[in-house]
């Protein structure tokens, strides 16, 4: 029997907010996935606000976030057990 196996580049996702999102709220929801069981830090325009692990199951959830008034980015970087960095972006307004 041949098996033969896929090899995937890990990656982080941030599915919440979308994208160009506009909103009054000062408190976000950012959300998404990456692999799971690695240390995770969410910053808010280059500021580091939080910080925990990727569940389990491979999702990784911040709720009540505070965000100023304006263009907001946020930076979700994962630390690999290499040493290396996986991140992503998103952005959104908040009027």
């Amino acid at each position: 029997m041949l098996l033969l196996a896929a090899s995937v580049d890990a990656q982080v996702f941030i599915n919440e907010p979308k994208e160009g999102t506009l909103s009054h709220f000062t408190s976000q929801f950012v959300g998404g996935s990456a692999p799971a069981s690695l240390p995770i830090k969410l910053f808010v325009n280059g500021v580091a606000v939080d910080s925990g692990s990727v569940r389990s199951d491979g999702i990784f959830e911040f709720i009540g976030t505070p965000v100023p008034q304006g263009p907001i980015t946020f930076t979700i970087v994962i630390k690999m057990r290499n040493g290396k960095e996986m991140i992503a972006t998103r952005n959104m307004h908040v009027f």
